[in-house]
């Protein structure tokens, strides 16, 4: 399917707020959400989003993930 990738600096960890995704409360930081927000208002329906696409508390996905970070962004539609 076509999707936007985003690249963003996540921001203070310790600073978050929450998003639904999928049904289910998310935290993320208050860079992410207002990228999000930001992308909500441009209408963009499907984003790839490494926080959030990336299981963070598994090392060996983000290793295989960081791995095909390239393929990831060069198949997205574009790039933020």
């Amino acid at each position: 399917p076509d999707y936007v990738a985003l690249s963003y600096c996540w921001g203070d960890p310790s600073i978050t707020h929450p998003i639904i995704v999928n049904d289910l409360p998310v935290q993320v930081t208050t860079n992410l959400e207002a990228a999000l927000r930001a992308l909500r208002h441009q209408k963009v329906e499907t984003v790839w989003i490494d926080a959030l696409c990336i299981n963070q508390l598994d090392l060996l996905e983000q290793g295989l993930q960081i791995m095909r970070m390239g393929l990831i962004y060069s198949n997205a539609s574009y790039v933020i």
